[in-house]
Parts: structure tokens; sequence; C-alpha cells
């Protein structure tokens, strides 16, 4: 049942009273001119795409609000419930559209996950971003993936380049901290793998959770109401991120990626420390296994070939330490770092190298040298508080 309430002066707003339907209705509300004039009008049962309308009004209000995706992505979820009008609506051309792009795929509604299905009801899922997802559910690792880990979906969806730009950063990533630690232990280099496999298990973890947290994304699900959820739901991804962010949700983005990073330290440390342990009491007990067998009598003269290190076995730094002062390093040096590199990015690299090629081997060069400049600053982080 639908009726129309009405106060002088005022708009029509029809309601609805509890109608069992499968979907959840559209609830329209009409604007009248004519103060006499009642209206009472039926509701929507099925989903369609939103109209043009209704999608540039929502990107207006989006670019003009700090409700953004708090990872810099702008996602649809963060696009603010504007009421459907008699102008707006979903046309009978949009619905005709929804259901032939999923009959062209052989998808029901009823298959699409329920984020993208309460989308579609409440009119914030483009053709395009339909599309998109149908087009990426098709594939076999990615669209498994993307349906086990809706954040996962988000961000692929948001940032086509994710893959890309994280196969990259790994990649310079361990390069570059393979070849700070060769210059910072030179002939000791081998002799102190152990190390160096743990700053490496650190380099790793830590560059996909900085990709992760920073990567743009496109959220389809319904934003946070109140509280902190609601205020870190309009961060921007990074402080410097174009868009009319008011100070206090810079700042915020600033100390919240802090906090981030450093548990994401404090993670990756035990990870590759707890690695280095186990690395090391490997190599001590092949040592002592080597030491046992040459002093046997009627030893072959190969065993007794056997490379044995004589020098003082180096003390391990403590875990909990180490964790710490890494989760440290993460928050301030890198977050600071990568908090410039990706406004800097962003606001100037498309305008001073618009060629697509140079602007991508542009970017990695500056990610190497960040890079770079990090590994070796923790090396001597560390070795300044006895830490290695």
């Amino acid at each position: 049942m639908t009726a129309a309430v009405r106060k002088p002066g005022s708009c029509i707003t029809t309601a609805h009273f509890g109608m069992p339907s499968q979907q959840p209705p559209y609830v329209r509300h009409h604007c009248l001119q004519r103060r006499k004039e009642t209206l009472t009008h039926s509701v929507v049962p099925r989903p369609s795409l939103v109209s043009k309308q209704r999608r540039a009004d929502c990107s207006a209000l989006s670019s003009a609000s700090p409700r953004l995706s708090s990872d810099g992505g702008g996602g649809a979820g963060d696009i603010p419930d504007l009421p459907l009008t008699a102008d707006d609506e979903p046309d009978d051309d949009s619905k005709a559209e929804t259901e032939s792009i999923l009959a062209k795929d052989g998808t029901t509604f009823e298959e699409l996950p329920h984020d993208l299905q309460d989308a579609l009801k409440r009119g914030i899922m483009s053709a395009a971003e339909l599309r998109q997802w149908l087009a990426l559910a098709a594939k076999p690792i990615l669209g498994a993936l993307s349906r086990w880990f809706p954040a996962f979906r988000d961000r692929i969806m948001g940032n086509p380049r994710f893959l890309l730009v994280l196969a990259i950063e790994e990649v310079i990533g361990c390069t570059a901290k393979t070849i700070a630690e060769y210059q910072a232990r030179g002939k000791d280099f081998w002799k102190e793998i152990d190390f160096v496999l743990s700053d490496l298990s650190l380099e790793v973890i830590g560059d996909f959770a900085i990709i992760w947290l920073l990567s743009p994304k496109k959220s389809f699900s319904r934003a946070p109401q109140g509280g902190l959820s609601h205020f870190a739901a309009g961060l921007p991804g990074h402080t410097l991120q174009i868009g009319a962010f008011p100070l206090q949700y810079r700042l915020g983005s600033l100390l919240l990626r802090a906090a981030q990073f450093f548990a994401v330290g404090c993670f990756a440390s035990v990870v590759g420390h707890s690695l280095t342990i186990l690395l090391a009491e490997k190599r001590r007990a092949k040592l002592e296994h080597i030491r046992a067998l040459k002093q046997k009598e009627g030893a072959p003269k190969l065993l007794a070939a056997l490379p044995l290190d004589e020098e003082p076995e180096k003390e391990l730094a403590p875990v909990a330490r180490n964790s710490i002062c890494w989760g440290i390093f993460m928050a301030t040096s890198a977050n600071l770092r990568y908090q410039l590199l990706s406004g800097f990015d962003e606001r100037y690299m498309a305008k001073l190298v618009p060629n697509r090629a140079l602007n991508t081997g542009l970017t990695a060069l500056m990610r190497f040298t960040n890079t770079l400049v990090g590994s070796a600053q923790w090396i001597h982080v560390a070795r300044g508080l006895g830490l290695q």
C-alpha cells in the first residue's frame, strides 16, 4: 500500500507500508508546485541502473564533499543517497539495459554479490561498472579472489593498475633492498645472509601493505552512519589527495596511516625475525653436525674439506624490540615518504609528463629512489640503535 502525505507548502512524499517483496522497493519523492495537487505513486520493485541525471547529481555532490573513499578511490558507496524523483528515477531504458547486460553474460541478478545487488537497487551502480564486474568475475583466479574478498575486488575495480603497481613496487623494493644490504654489509653480505633474508621479508610484507592501504578503491557498500567509522570513511587516501577535504580530514588521514603502518610494521617484523631465528637455528645445527663428523676417526677427506665458519656467531636482535622499532620507522619515515610521493604523483605527474610510457618510467624511477633511500636509512637506524 502506498500513501501520499503532505503539509501545506511542502512536498508530497509517498510512503510504503509493509508490502511483501523479495527486493526492497524504491520510495519515490515528488515535489509538487501546485498546493492542491495530490498524487499516489506505485513502487518500483526491480533493480535497475541509475539514470544519467542522477549519476551527474551524485558526481557533483561527491566532488564537493569530503566523503570520499577512505583509500582515495571515491567509492560508489560513499556517494550520498539522493531521493529518486519523477525526473531522474531509473527509466525503462536503464531497466532494459540492466537485464540485457545480465542476460548477455548469462548471469542472473541473484548470482551477483549481495552488496552489488544492493547497489543496483539503490541506483548507484552504472552500466560500465556492472560490465566491469562481470568481466572481472569471468577471470579464473581474479574472479574467485574477487568473490571471496570484496576488499580485493574494490581495489581491482577502483584501480585497474593495482596488480601492476603492486608487482612493480615489490620488484623495486626487493632489488633496492638487496643493493642497500650489499653496500652496507660489504664482504660480510653472505655471512650475514640471515639478516638479509629477514629484511627482505619485511620489505615484501611492508610494500604489499603500503600499496594496499594507499590504493584507490571502488566500494558499493553502505557507508557507516556515525562514530569513528563514519569519520574514517571520509578520510582521503593520502594527506595531499586532490579534493575539498577539510584540514582535520587531511591530518586524520596522516595519523590513521601512521597507526596502520605501525601495526603492519610490527607484524612484519615479527614474521621476518621469526624466519631469521629459524634459519639461524638450522645453520647452527648444520655446523654442529659437521664438527661432530670431523672429530670421528676415519672421516673421509671430502668431509674434512667441508667449510666450517669458526667465527663467533652473532647474537640475533630481540624480536620484540626490533618489531617496535620497525613499526615506529614505518609510521614515521615510510609514512611521510609515501605520503609525499603519492601527493606529487597525483598532483603533478600527469601535468609534467603527459606521455603514459614516460610517466610510468619516471614513476618507477621515483619509487626506486624512495625505496633505496628508505632501505639504507633503516640499516643505519638499526645499527645506531644496536639492533644489528
